[in-house]
């Protein structure tokens, strides 16, 4: 009996092409648009979780109020990590990265820049999960002339990813390192990406005893993720006991100051921290409610608008239904056939939108700054909601006509006493004002953020960013004041100035300004020239 339905069904799309064509158009469209907004939003909160124990994974921050203001670091004192592990049996590990500039290695006769370079513990590969492609994490970093190189970075270098023995040459300083390990690059969906980490063990600051100063991005790996809330309460009287090593806590506090130290989960890092030295920019969960409410408003219109133009097509079958009825069709039938009609049409706008949805996923990308793959595991993600939308859509829309047109006399329907009532029904109406007022919300929201948008870029900030021009990293150089020479000698050139800071860079440095001890403020000091406020 479906088998025969199901034919029915499909002869009276095909009858019907021309309004079964501008339904299922209408829906793959707002249906291929609600799976790419989705597919950001999937991409967004799935952050640092290809790590095994990314539960149990917590970054240990820093809050500091000094001279009336408060600020939140993502950093902490260098000898934390190890206190946490002797101090707290709920850790069962922990690990200090930090991130560097102006790294700069040799290839050949070449001096090449790289950016993404960290220094960081051996225990760095206890707490996170990578993949090794050549040698071995085991004591990669107990070294400190080792170093540990990403996928991309060995083909560079080296056109392969057996790279491990071979040697990088550090130009800072001249230090030969021994590559020990090559790891797969990290994934898209982490808060950080190394493409160089080095033994933090080299570093003169990693041997720092204070506990009021911060330096490092620590993480902890606990050994049950419901121990968090037990570590966070040990928190403040292990750092007060500390903090007394060097300092004078209760004249410290009695000024309105304070340090605190809390614990962010790391799954919670990419949408919900935004600290002050972030190894990263990370982004922020309120997109997240906008994109997600923006989808399904999409998909609310995309139901809608099928429903609306199944239900006024259903109308002009009437009399169909009233000879069906005459010649003993049971009300039952009728309603599984226009069900699995309306279910037929979803079917082939599920698959336009899929395609839809593909093809347009390298646009995408450039728009959102991503790099979605559709993976198997996605239309996993995706079935349920697929599924349902499919089932709820194909219930309203084919069983409301149905049960209405089912539930007249034979005699009314001929008689067409119902089409004209059909077409006004209330159901349709109030569709049509949800309709309207979830478009009217939509475009409303596009002017808003278009607005926005062109204010940002014609804020009068003070200067004219499109006439400056940056280079960066000049310190590296032997006389950067030569340069600067060079450059103001260059036709067209106004000025020119040297500086170690920009107004517009993320990390920020804030140094002690005060007149007695345990009052004062955190201020930026930022090394300029003479001409840096030249107009």
């Amino acid at each position: 009996m479906i088998w025969y339905y199901s034919k029915l069904a499909f002869r009276n799309v095909l009858k019907n092409r021309g309004y079964a064509l501008v339904n299922i158009t209408g829906f793959a469209l707002g249906l291929s648009a609600f799976l790419l907004i989705i597919l950001f939003v999937i991409d967004e909160r799935s952050y640092d979780k290809f790590n095994i124990h990314h539960k149990r994974i917590f970054r240990v921050d820093t809050e500091l109020k000094y001279g009336g203001a408060i600020t939140s670091f993502a950093i902490a004192a260098p000898p934390l990590a190890d206190a946490m592990r002797n101090d707290f049996p709920e850790v069962e590990d922990a690990v200090r990265i930090e991130r560097v500039e102006n790294i700069q290695l040799k290839k050949g006769i070449e001096t090449i820049q790289e950016d993404r370079v960290f220094y960081a513990d051996q225990s760095l590969f206890d707490v996170f999960s990578y993949k090794v492609l050549d040698g071995n994490t085991k004591k990669a970093l107990a070294d400190p002339g080792s170093i540990v190189i990403m996928k991309s970075v060995a083909m560079k270098y080296f056109g392969s990813t057996n790279a491990t023995g071979n040697t990088l040459t550090i130009m800072n300083d001249n230090s030969i390192h021994t590559i020990t390990a090559v790891l797969d690059d990290m994934p898209s969906q982490s808060h950080f990406h190394a493409e160089i980490i080095l033994p933090l063990s080299a570093r003169e600051n990693s041997r720092i005893t204070a506990f009021n100063q911060f330096t490092f991005n620590t993480y902890v790996l606990l050994k049950d993720m419901r121990d968090a809330e037990v570590l966070n309460s040990k928190l403040k009287q292990f750092l007060k006991k500390h903090l007394a090593e060097n300092m004078n806590v209760e004249a410290f506090e009695e000024g309105g100051n304070y340090i605190r130290l809390t614990l962010t989960p790391l799954d919670n890092i990419h949408l919900h921290s935004n600290k002050q030295r972030e190894l990263e920019a990370n982004a922020d969960i309120s997109y997240v409610y906008i994109f997600t409410s923006i989808a399904l408003s999409i998909l609310a219109l995309a139901c809608i608008n099928f429903v609306n133009l199944f239900t006024a097509r259903s109308a002009e079958r009437a009399k169909e239904v009233g000879v069906r009825k005459v010649l003993g069709s049971f009300r039952e039938s009728i309603i599984i056939q226009f069900m699995l009609e309306a279910f037929v049409m979803i079917l082939i706008a599920i698959t336009l939108a899929v395609i839809v949805a593909i093809a347009c996923i390298p646009i995408f990308n450039t728009l959102a700054g991503k790099n979605f793959e559709l993976r198997f595991t996605t239309f996993l993600t995706l079935f349920p909601t697929i599924a349902i939308v499919t089932l709820v859509v194909s219930v309203v829309a084919g069983s409301y006509p149905a049960i209405f047109l089912s539930s007249f006399t034979p005699a009314k329907v001929l008689k067409g006493e119902l089409s004209s009532g059909f077409r006004s029904n209330k159901l349709r109406n109030i569709l049509v004002v949800i309709q309207f007022s979830i478009a009217t919300i939509l475009v409303v929201g596009a002017f808003v953020v278009y607005h926005q948008l062109n204010f940002i870029h014609s804020k009068n900030i003070g200067f004219n960013r499109d006439q400056v021009l940056i280079i960066n990293n000049v310190s590296s150089m032997d006389d950067p004041v030569l340069l600067k020479k060079q450059v103001e000698d260059i036709s067209g050139v106004i000025n020119a100035s040297l500086s170690g800071y920009l107004p517009t860079l993320a990390a920020r440095w804030a140094t002690n300004v005060s007149s007695e001890a345990h009052h004062g403020l955190l201020s930026e000091f930022w090394s300029i020239d003479a001409d840096y406020i030249k107009r």
